[in-house]
């Protein structure tokens, strides 16, 4: 038996004109078979019946225009009153309703691309995504727990460079180049930063190009089972620093001068995700509950928290313990932001900085990945 789901012909829209289907599924009338589940209920990897080779996974969307967190993009139409979910309206598709478009055009790009989707009324879509081999971070950290084995160090600072590329992009507009990563950023005052707000292990995806991608794209050339393509994926969570509710996730009113705000609870997740790289084979951490670790803390110091970690250098360390105060108000404190809005300037310097991060780290990361 096999689950075959057909694109609809005319979709079930209250907007047909401008939310017509795109030209990848009118060249796939022949529909998708499911595979398997990828996420219970919700994410599936399917194969294109016209084209076997092609897997995509599908992802179905419910109920999302109630999400604070959506980012609500009125549609073009005056008729219509719903909202866009913030997985379209940020995404790599070219179309009318996507307001902040990715790129993935740029060197060995971090983002996901969206191929498609189809609206079947307010608050109901399903989205086709490139499908990305490699599991996710969470998988590798598994994995390596089970096993109480290292993650290599040079694999842990290829996901630093990567990850925070993606970020930069985000938060700044601007893309670090390989070999250019140490450059001072160019300033665009007209750029509106982009939170991702969801960045935990599972939300990152891995990926091992095949021959025939690195054919059509030779940026991918350079991709690996152990140094592979890594995607920030899901923005089903992201929204503008300007929108009218960005101010209740940020705490603006408590922190009117705190420098690059829409910045921490980005860099709180990426850090954490990279202190649990280094953490898997631990088995003194303990998992208990999705993307999210427990410590058995050593001491209150950031160099202390990691002293028995023989076997990364010291240089990895110090960037790592440079998150420390931030992952510390994120797993302590149930609301980030408020607590991030009760910081004051003698906290704000410990904080890792957009020049620490998008500049000197990366180019860091950059050096170490080209040696292994």
């Amino acid at each position: 038996h096999a689950i075959i789901v057909h694109p609809l012909k005319q979709p079930e829209l209250f907007c047909l004109d401008q939310l017509r289907p795109s030209r990848y599924l009118h060249q796939r009338p022949g529909g998708f078979a499911m595979i398997r589940w990828l996420q219970f209920d919700n994410v599936s990897l399917f194969v294109a019946v016209d084209a076997p080779y092609e897997r995509i996974a599908m992802k179905k969307l419910k109920g999302f225009s109630s999400k604070l967190r959506s980012a609500p993009l009125q549609l073009p139409s005056p008729r219509a009153r719903d909202k866009i979910s913030a997985e379209i309206a940020i995404s790599s598709l070219r179309d009318v309703l996507v307001k902040r478009q990715l790129p993935l055009d740029v060197p060995v790009t971090p983002f996901p691309q969206l191929l498609d989707f189809q609206y079947h009324g307010p608050g109901d879509a399903t989205l086709l995504y490139k499908f990305y081999n490699g599991g996710t971070l969470y998988d590798v950290i598994m994995s390596r727990k089970r096993a109480r084995r290292k993650v290599p160090e040079g694999f842990i600072w290829h996901v630093i460079a990567q990850l925070f590329r993606a970020l930069c992009y985000l938060h700044t507009g601007h893309f670090p180049l390989p070999g250019r990563a140490g450059e001072a950023a160019p300033q665009n005052p007209n750029w509106v930063p982009i939170c991702h707000w969801d960045g935990h292990e599972s939300n990152v995806w891995l990926h091992s190009p095949s021959a025939d991608e690195m054919a059509q794209d030779p940026n991918l050339r350079g991709c690996s089972v152990e140094f592979p393509q890594v995607i920030l994926g899901d923005f089903g969570g992201a929204f503008e620093v300007d929108h009218e509710e960005a101010s209740d996730m940020l705490c603006k009113p408590v922190s009117t001068e705190m420098p690059e705000l829409a910045t921490w609870r980005d860099k709180a997740c990426f850090g954490r995700n990279i202190k649990h790289l280094i953490f898997a084979s631990d088995p003194d951490v303990q998992l208990y509950g999705l993307g999210q670790f427990k410590y058995r803390r050593v001491d209150k110091e950031p160099r202390g928290n990691f002293h028995a970690l023989s076997g990364y250098s010291d240089e990895l360390i110090d960037v790592v313990a440079k998150f420390e105060p931030l992952i510390e108000i994120l797993e302590s404190y149930s609301n980030f932001g408020i607590e991030m809005g009760r910081t004051d300037r003698s906290d704000w310097p410990k904080f890792p900085s957009n020049e620490f991060l998008y500049g000197a780290t990366i180019a860091r990361a950059d050096y170490h990945v080209a040696r292994y």
